[in-house]
């Protein structure tokens, strides 16, 4: 979504104020001409008087500019010294819109073609780093005007199938192994890239944090779309049982688009997590008059009048304070501490650090991964010292290898396209990898059982490795069978370096290599290295050349996380991003 603005105001003349009537009038006018005659007109002596102020464009998140605009027009006339002339035009604005026209390199937002913006005011302070990334101009930070703590919305049936509310409805509880979670894509909200960092934060397993995004993922919600309307009863399919959204949202009768019929239950986090926090910054750089009053309206957003109107739309204060008419709206009782009504609780937990730039880049290129349908050979080594023991372990690095694997196939989207190798020398009359599972998608091979049969497929290892021509044969294999349309990456599991004296050279292997990418065709090769034995400047050489990556991994309980890490490439478009 764009630009769209809000209850826009007359621009046929003079800024109108209210009248409380004729009477009124009549009076007003009077002592205006007596003031006139008797030379003390505001104009006269350059007073603060209105009539000359110049509109100004605020770009507010969709949630707060409803707001923002009954401040602007209810309140806002009645302020101190200048702020009472500004003629602010508030527009609600989808952030990620802001920021993509800074990403765009054209300047800055000008959505409506009529001016750029003087203010912007999105949800998360995430938009400031992600656009100052791409433009300096746009400060890291901004003044918090509200926050509101990032929830999972749900319905009370669903809430109630987990044990609320006689147990207190947590993620852990709402996210259980047979819900249905849907998110807005997470490069379009901050809710969303906020819930897939928390996460990653909770004190559960990587196959667990794995599952609950990759589900939300698989039943991605558009950023055009009501999420509301995707709950049970909502009247759009296909549904799902929660998603990521701001407590503001859940607040009853502060979204007006909201649309499920189902009562909505609220969960929040049991970790530490940040809040959406409505920074403001001025953007009007360059005209003096422009940022003055950009200025002026951000100053007056810390008013009384301000804060009972954000309030009054369910919005915290900047600590985290829920009160007045949002407490009152969403528990009927106004200024109770201890109220907890089905939509929201007044204690929301411990707020969060702002996250890193960093951080925020990781949780996308994981929602990036788990969303990625494309194809993908897993080559594993059978060579003999894969039968050593990890150390601290009893489990070979062979069968860390092979449970690795097996487990990593429930990271990977259903659509995607998985054959699996083995390597060593001669397996296969004289070729040195044989093929452990054909080219399936990854739906296919769990129907089929493929993880709890993959340690019966792979031979007992042994002999030397023919490293370099199995690279080659894996990249040719890709390369033949190929769809542009698809995201392709190699995946080779070794302990060890080339031992097969009758084989290519690794000059030869790197300059093959480089004849394919050389003609745009480049498929991703990545190394997991196992154990202390492999050469890490060797395989980052061959893999360097393919937009590659090289992971190591010494210890058992890396390997999973390494495997998942690898798969990162399958959320690359080109070669090194």
């Amino acid at each position: 979504m764009g630009a769209r603005t809000v209850s826009g105001r007359h621009r046929s003349g003079p800024r109108a104020r209210r009248r409380t009537g004729t009477i009124a009038a009549a009076v007003s006018g009077l002592v205006a001409a007596l003031v006139a005659a008797a030379g003390l007109a505001w104009g006269v002596f350059d007073g603060p008087g209105c009539g000359g102020d110049e509109p100004f464009i605020v770009d507010a998140a969709p949630s707060i500019a409803p707001a923002l605009t009954e401040f602007a027009e209810e309140d806002l006339p009645d302020a101190d010294g200048k702020a009472a002339c500004l003629d602010p035009e508030i527009r609600a604005t989808e952030p990620a819109s802001v920021a993509g026209a800074y990403h765009a390199d054209n300047g800055g937002p000008d959505h409506a073609g009529d001016g750029s913006t003087a203010l912007w005011i999105p949800d998360s302070t995430l938009w400031l780093k992600r656009t100052h990334a791409e433009d300096e101009s746009v400060p890291e930070h901004g003044s918090s005007i509200a926050t509101s703590p990032v929830v999972l919305a749900t319905t009370d049936e669903h809430a109630s199938d987990v044990g609320w509310p006689d147990e207190q409805l947590t993620w852990t509880r709402v996210l259980h192994e047979d819900a249905v979670p849907g998110a807005v894509d997470p490069n379009a909200s901050a809710a969303s890239l906020i819930a897939v960092m928390s996460i990653g934060a909770h004190d559960w397993d990587d196959g667990t944090r794995t599952r609950i995004v990759q589900a939300m993922a698989k039943h991605a919600i558009a950023p055009s779309d009501n999420p509301f309307n995707r709950l049970p009863g909502g009247g759009t399919e296909p549904t799902v049982d929660a998603f990521p959204t701001s407590e503001q949202q859940v607040i009853p009768g502060t979204h007006e688009e909201k649309d499920s019929p189902a009562p909505i239950v609220t969960a929040y986090p049991e970790v530490p997590t940040p809040w959406l926090d409505y920074p403001a910054v001025v953007l009007a750089d360059g005209d003096d008059e422009r940022r003055e009053s950009a200025e002026l309206f951000r100053d007056a957003l810390f008013s009384e009048a301000a804060a009972e109107r954000l309030a009054a739309h369910g919005f915290r204060d900047v600590d985290g304070v829920l009160s007045g008419n949002a407490m009152e709206t969403a528990t009927g009782h106004a200024e109770s501490d201890a109220a907890v009504n089905r939509a929201v609780r007044t204690d929301a937990g411990p707020v969060g650090p702002p996250p890193s730039s960093d951080r925020a880049e990781s949780a996308l290129e994981k929602w990036s991964t788990v969303s990625k349908e494309g194809r993908m050979l897993v080559v594993l080594d059978v060579s003999g010292s894969m039968n050593a023991a990890v150390p601290g372990t009893e489990v070979t690095r062979m069968e860390a290898t092979v449970d690795a694997v097996a487990q990593g196939m429930h990271l990977l989207r259903p659509g995607t396209d998985v054959s699996h190798w083995e390597f060593g020398h001669e397996l296969d009359g004289d070729k040195h990898h044989r093929l452990l599972s054909p080219w399936q998608e990854v739906s296919t091979h769990l129907a089929d059982g493929l993880p709890q049969k993959l340690d019966e497929k792979v031979s007992e290892p042994g002999g030397p490795t023919a490293l370099y021509d199995t690279t080659l044969a894996a990249y040719e294999e890709m390369l033949d069978a190929r769809d542009e349309e698809q995201l392709s990456v190699i995946i080779i599991f070794t302990d060890g370096a080339d031992e097969n004296p009758d084989g290519i050279s690794r000059e030869e292997l790197l300059a093959e290599l480089d004849s394919h990418t050389g003609a745009g065709k480049a498929v991703p090769v990545v190394f997991i290295g196992l154990g202390t034995d492999v050469d890490p400047a060797e395989l980052t050489e061959i893999s360097e050349i393919t937009g590659g990556e090289v992971f190591l991994s010494e210890q058992i309980g890396d390997l999973e996380e390494i495997f998942f890490d690898s798969l990162s490439a399958l959320a690359c478009d080109t070669p090194g991003c």
